[in-house]
């Protein structure tokens, strides 16, 4: 469900992607890097909400993912929320 969760957002597919990618973090609840890529196809499918939870989860179970940090901080600052997003880009930082 992972591979092919990122072919399909590789194909521009990222709905269908976070269907795959939601099956590979519910078979594997504590797999970061699948977290982290549900959140990337949640958030290019327009799902910000959905996009930050995923995000989240993965930097749950590993504070110093390389990427979900950044892409948090990222969405917050889109979504005008300054501060909670200096705490991720904090985070990431490290």
């Amino acid at each position: 469900a992972y591979d092919l969760g990122r072919a399909l957002i590789a194909q521009g597919r990222p709905t269908q992607a976070a269907e795959a990618l939601a099956r590979a973090t519910a078979a594997d609840p504590e797999w970061a890097d699948a977290w982290y890529t549900l959140g990337v196809a949640a958030e290019d499918a327009g799902q910000p909400k959905a996009a930050a939870a995923a995000y989240a989860a993965a930097l749950n179970l590993d504070n110093a993912h390389p990427y979900a940090a950044l892409q948090l901080g990222d969405l917050l600052r889109k979504e005008n929320r300054l501060e909670d997003a200096i705490n991720a880009y904090s985070q990431h930082l490290g």
